[in-house]
């Protein structure tokens, strides 16, 4: 994800992920971990959030990570809060039909995205030279029409293997392996195919990325005008609570007898 160009990379979020993978294997308490996505949801809220910094000259976009880490500052201490307080017995008062409903919510903000995606591959990417031999109209269909076939393709094998009981193993690793799979097939192309068909999404190096050196991002959240340090309460009050329903309410539904 990209607002400002060269702002939110997406090693920054692998990265992340991987740390996040890390604390889970070795954390030693009994407590189950559930791993979600709320990518969508938040990055809406980023997206109002840039836009609303474009049109503040006394912040501007310039500073949109810094007061966005104002945001992740404020996020972090409430859901601390709310750890210690042990706010998920809230959850108790919703029922499932809520959770449901919350669940669906997120699952067609994917669903659109998917679609968004797919019309996309058949369209030449803003910046791209229109001359290149992958941007002709044949190939563009190709590639369309690849994404296609990759898309249900991963749609249907991974339904197909969340329906077998029978094995463990195909129930918690079967969705990752077959992404893999399919990701092995975009490579399955004869040579005259142009470079690029299909598409691909391009990932800077990591080694180059200014997340291993001393990130200007900390260094900046002084400068963020005080009135602005103290808005980002709003949006973190935002992002605090999406974190806490979502995870609260997909650990409630995990463990219903008919799921387990």
């Amino acid at each position: 994800m990209s607002l400002n160009g060269t702002s939110c990379m997406d090693n920054y979020y692998l990265i992340l992920t991987v740390l996040a993978q890390l604390v889970m294997v070795f954390d030693i308490s009994p407590s189950l971990y559930l791993v979600l996505g709320v990518a969508e949801p938040i990055v809406i809220i980023y997206t109002y959030l840039y836009n609303f910094c474009k049109g503040r000259p006394d912040i501007g976009k310039d500073q949109f990570l810094a007061w966005v880490g104002w945001v992740c500052v404020w996020t972090a201490l409430m859901l601390v809060l709310l750890a210690i307080f042990n706010a998920c017995t809230i959850i108790k008062r919703f029922t499932r039909i809520a959770g449901e409903l919350f669940g669906i919510l997120i699952v067609v903000l994917f669903m659109q995205k998917a679609v968004k995606g797919l019309i996309n591959e058949f369209k030449i990417p803003k910046g791209e030279n229109p001359s290149e031999e992958k941007y002709n109209f044949q190939w563009m269909y190709v590639n369309g029409l690849l994404a296609i076939i990759f898309a249900f393709g991963v749609l249907f094998s991974s339904l197909k293997s969340i329906r077998m009981t029978s094995s463990p193993f195909g129930l918690d690793y079967g969705v990752p392996l077959l992404i893999v799979k399919w990701s092995a097939f975009t490579e399955l192309v004869p040579d005259k195919v142009p470079a690029g068909v299909p598409r691909r999404l391009r990932i800077p190096s990591a080694s180059n990325s200014r997340l291993f050196r001393r990130g200007p991002i900390i260094q900046n959240m002084g400068s963020v005008p005080i009135a602005y340090i103290f808005a980002a309460i709003i949006p973190a009050i935002m992002t605090a609570g999406l974190y806490f329903f979502d995870h609260s309410v997909a650990s409630q539904m995990a463990q219903q007898k008919n799921l387990i």
